[in-house]
């Protein structure tokens, strides 16, 4: 099973990968990472990236640096890489690994491209969000579900998702 997850910023891809985790952690072993807007009294300073079922996070940019310049905010490319190695540490144990997020951000790290493909690639149940200019790449590699997120359809998706996996897990 894998279910790519995509659509415009705001419509709730990172919220519907922590529902996810949240309604089947104590059914499977489901683990990964996700990418959180950090903000400051009401404004975006940066992205913060964090290993599910643990306090365990790391910023993958901010608008303090130092790092690599994107826009406004300052990459830590290291820091992607930790990503990596989060996914590495669990996907072996997992029955499901959700990955939040395949963008251009982390994407300046090409050892996150290469994880990700090898995980497409893999027999691995995977739940993966792709920003939306990104998304159609990984369509072309390999037969994944899309499900193309609007702030309209949240619940449908997440129905959707559930049902996808109750199926592939017998629950």
């Amino acid at each position: 099973m894998k279910i790519l997850i995509s659509g415009t910023p705001g419509s709730g891809k990172t919220t519907l990968c922590k529902k996810v985790y949240e309604q089947f952690k104590d059914r499977i072993n489901i683990s990964g990472v996700i990418t959180e807007e950090e903000r400051v009294s009401g404004k975006r300073v940066g992205f913060k990236i964090k290993k599910l079922g643990s306090k365990d996070w790391v910023w993958l940019a901010n608008i303090w640096g130092p790092g690599a310049r994107f826009g406004k905010y300052y990459i830590f490319l290291k820091n992607i890489n930790k990503m990596i190695e989060w996914i590495e540490e669990v996907e072996k144990n997992s029955d499901l690994l959700i990955i939040d997020e395949y963008g251009p951000m982390e994407l300046m790290n090409p050892n996150f491209k290469r994880k990700i493909i090898d995980l497409i690639e893999s027999d691995k149940n995977i739940i993966l969000t792709a920003h939306r200019k990104r998304y159609r790449e990984l369509l072309e590699r390999e037969e994944l579900i899309l499900i193309w997120l609007t702030p309209l359809n949240r619940k449908e998706g997440f129905e959707r998702i559930k049902e996808i996996i109750k199926r592939e897990f017998n629950l």
